[in-house]
């Protein structure tokens, strides 16, 4: 499809053409009057009196210049008349020059390891855009103005046919060879504050940071905001002490936390919102209670305020059987440029148990695929968080999970608590997030400079241990080590998990045996069972022994009949599915499935090579 000069004027607002202009498809200019540039396809002309062919500029309109998310200066492409390698070469050279009001504009996000994995873009109103293959024509359109037929008048004006579109085929290879043009600056972590450096350093201008491939993109309705940010150049252990202090006293004051731990470890997480650019793999976090209305889910939301400006978050799922779908959400988020993936409500009784969830949380990229496509995004440098109401979690995640837990001890439930020192602690958050990002930073700079060393160090989490807890190892709350209390909440989790494992292991080891039993008898493999048959198979079989039953089964048996103690059974056999529970160099875990009736059945399985070196 192409425009002619008359449509392209009127689109933008331009003054029509004169009245002794011919009214055919096409305007035919004085051509002897206009000279086409000596290089079309090179660097824009310099100097007094050179021409520069580009698209019109856009008029305003209610206030509002269209132009405004175009490039300041957009070359004229021919790719239907001219080389592709030409177009190409041209088209990487406008997107490695684009600027808009003046601004570099065009960057290459690379991921940990230093690949390139997409195009991103800074937009007018202070937000960040990531374009893939699937959009990379539109990019192209942004930055380059592709026509045919044409000239360029004395005064730079292009009179000829402007094309709508790059063709996909050739907007693809640009977009291939952009992406590895090292004259596009290449950018690791995007902020929308000031950001804290391995060194103990801030990068707080805004723009882009060369040294440290850091692009601070601070909305300019914002900047005004930031003076209020404030880190000491060398913080003294003081100044690290008062800046906890604060975090605690203000952010943190009005929840209602069971214990020091639980205060610590809120605290390590928004250290981490705080930090999420300088290290890979980090742990999960888990905000637990009770009952409702404690302020679990606000407690999370204040960390993607204080992290990246505002409280969006991609709504995961948990569960393994949904790895599918959590895998296309986390593609989503990486290529929204967001950090945060939030469970908001694990179901009673449920555990988190996503396998795609423990392979990003142990790993510094998890590289997915892009839906509809072959292109892969590494997924990293995100937080993951759930809440629950007396939260549990499910395989090895124990190890990999730091949860804090909420408790009101008042005379009503929990939402009708008052007194808060914040009416509204998100709007207060909001607004004074430079000064609690700053507070945040002082302790955290603090340890990094004085390179301060975790008494505990969290397995497969090295980076996020040296920067979160080594600046929290020396910042005290109530006489001791914030780090201390964190680490035994987290040690507490993990030994829960393996006696839940343990006391469930003996149970399953005794179920196994009697279903291999039982398959043998009747000449089959891998058969499920409802619960009512499981139940009776192991509390009826004769000339057998029972295992000691696990606490919460133990209290079940004490229900009126069989079907209450069933029912029981089937609720616990369900909360702690996939689960491995050991029994001395073994190991066991409860499959659940439905049948053709849509009724649970049950399966219990030996984990093969369970105890062996790999």
């Amino acid at each position: 499809m192409t425009h002619t000069l008359d449509s392209i004027r009127a689109d933008f607002g331009a003054p029509s053409l004169p009245a002794s202009a011919p009214a055919d498809d096409y305007w035919a200019p004085d051509w002897d009057s206009m000279t086409p540039p000596e290089d079309p396809y090179g660097a824009p002309p310099t100097g007094d009196g050179a021409v520069v062919p580009s698209a019109p500029t856009p008029a305003v309109t209610n206030g509002a210049t269209i132009g405004q998310y175009l490039a300041d200066h957009r070359p004229i492409i021919r790719p239907a008349d001219e080389d592709a390698a030409a177009v190409t070469v041209k088209t990487v050279a406008a997107l490695a020059s684009a600027t808009r009001g003046g601004q570099r504009f065009v960057y290459r996000k690379v991921s940990l390891d230093g690949r390139a994995t997409a195009l991103v873009t800074t937009e007018p109103d202070g937000t960040t855009r990531t374009w893939t293959q699937s959009d990379a024509a539109a990019l192209m359109m942004v930055v380059v103005q592709p026509a045919k037929k044409g000239m360029v008048a004395p005064d730079g004006t292009f009179m000829g046919d402007y094309l709508a579109a790059v063709p996909p085929a050739l907007a693809q290879a640009i977009y291939e060879t952009a992406l590895y043009s090292p004259a596009i600056p290449a950018v690791r972590y995007i902020a929308s504050a000031p950001v804290l450096l391995l060194d103990g350093r801030i990068a707080s201008q805004p723009g882009y940071n060369a040294a440290e491939e850091v692009l601070i993109n601070i909305p300019h309705t914002q900047r005004g905001d930031w003076a209020r940010y404030s880190v000491p150049e060398k913080p003294t252990f003081a100044e690290a002490q008062a800046a906890a202090d604060y975090v605690l006293a203000e952010l943190l004051a009005d929840f209602p936390f069971e214990s020091d731990e639980d205060r610590a470890v809120a605290l390590a997480y928004f250290a981490t919102c705080a930090s999420r650019n300088l290290y890979g793999a980090t742990p999960m976090w888990g905000f637990d209670a009770p009952e409702r209305g404690t302020g679990k889910t606000l407690l999370a939301m204040l960390g993607f305020i204080i992290g990246q400006g505002n409280d969006r978050a991609a709504e995961i799922d948990y569960k393994r059987s949904k790895d599918d779908e959590i895998r296309k959400q986390l593609v989503a988020l990486a290529l929204e440029g967001g950090t945060h993936a939030h469970v908001d409500e694990v179901k009673l009784g449920e555990r988190v148990d996503s396998l795609t969830l423990t392979s990003l949380t142990t790993r510094a990229s998890l590289p997915l695929r892009i839906l509809g496509g072959n292109q892969m995004m590494p997924v990293e440098g995100k937080i993951v968080s759930f809440c629950g109401n007396n939260l549990q979690v499910g395989g090895d995640l124990g190890r990999r999970v730091l949860k804090t837990r909420l408790r009101f001890m008042g005379k009503h439930a929990a939402s009708q608590r008052t007194g808060f020192r914040h009416a509204d602690v998100r709007a207060w958050a909001t607004e004074h997030r430079p000064e609690v990002l700053a507070a945040l930073h002082t302790f955290l700079a603090y340890g990094l400079q004085n390179g301060t060393r975790p008494h505990a160090v969290l397995g497969s989490y090295e980076g996020w241990t040296s920067v979160v807890l080594g600046g929290l190892e020396e910042v005290t709350l109530n006489g001791e080590s914030v780090t201390a209390l964190a680490m035994r909440s987290q040690l507490a989790l993990s030994r829960e998990q393996d006696e839940m494992a343990e006391e469930w292991g003996e149970l399953l080891a005794y179920v196994r045996g009697l279903m291999d039993a039982e398959e043998q008898r009747q000449g089959v493999s891998h058969s499920w069972m409802k619960m009512a048959d499981l139940f009776k198979m192991v509390n009826h079989t004769t000339g057998a022994t029972p295992p000691t039953f696990p606490e919460v089964l133990q209290v079940a048996m004490a229900a009126n009949t069989e079907t209450g103690r069933v029912k029981a059974w089937t609720r616990h056999f369900q909360s702690v599915k996939e689960a491995p529970m050991v029994w001395g160099d073994r190991a066991f875990r409860i499959l659940v499935s439905k049948d053709t009736k849509n009724r649970a059945v049950f399966r219990v399985e030996e984990i093969e090579g369970w105890g062996t070196s790999a």
